[in-house]
């Protein structure tokens, strides 16, 4: 499978997991619990990376949308994203 942690689902923040959804085809991540699911990518590695790209995306869109004023909420993320990539 993989050695890369799954985040959790961003829409019931249940746990995931890669899921092959019918022998020889593409993988997948599920939630286990609502049952969504992130992009088919060819390798568990590739499904995992999508799924946390699209989870780690939400959050930040709620995060802004929550915050009393956005534009500020954006620039934090921006500052986090930068000291994340260095």
């Amino acid at each position: 499978m993989t050695d890369r942690s799954i985040s959790p689902c961003p829409f019931c923040g249940c746990e995931s997991s890669v899921k092959i959804p019918y022998p020889g085809t593409d993988r997948v991540v599920e939630c286990s619990d609502c049952h969504a699911s992130g992009p088919q990518k060819r390798t568990a590695g590739e499904a995992v990376t999508a799924w946390n790209a699209s989870a780690d995306s939400l959050a930040s869109l709620e995060f802004i949308l929550n915050h009393e004023d956005p534009s500020m909420a954006v620039e934090a993320l921006k500052i986090e994203m930068e000291e994340a990539s260095s």
